[in-house]
């Protein structure tokens, strides 16, 4: 299921140029990472990746909301999808010092 919901949404950004959609997206593929999910793990590189995609988009307002779901996700649950915190706080510095 969760497989074919990124494939789904991935295929919806594509070329999606109503900011209201893609914000949508957004709040529904960062809620995708769930730490205490085994699929979700798995899937967890493909989720980020996707993620990724959305802060290179090209309208402002979608990346910095990215950027914000994305830096709430990292300090709720960091360290529990992620076993380096040195590269999860690296991260968020990313997050918080880019002008999204």
């Amino acid at each position: 299921f969760l497989t074919d919901l990124l494939i789904s949404l991935s295929s919806e950004a594509k070329g999606c140029t109503d900011v209201k959609r893609l914000l949508a997206i957004v709040g529904v593929t960062v809620n995708l990472l769930q730490p205490h999910l085994d699929n979700v793990m798995k899937m967890r590189h493909d989720i980020i990746r996707f993620l990724l995609v959305l802060l290179l988009n090209r309208y402002p307002r979608v990346r910095r909301y990215t950027a914000e779901q994305l830096y709430v996700k990292l300090l709720e649950d960091g360290t529990a999808l992620f076993d380096d915190n040195q590269q999860v706080d690296r991260a968020n510095h990313l997050l918080l010092n880019v002008v999204w």
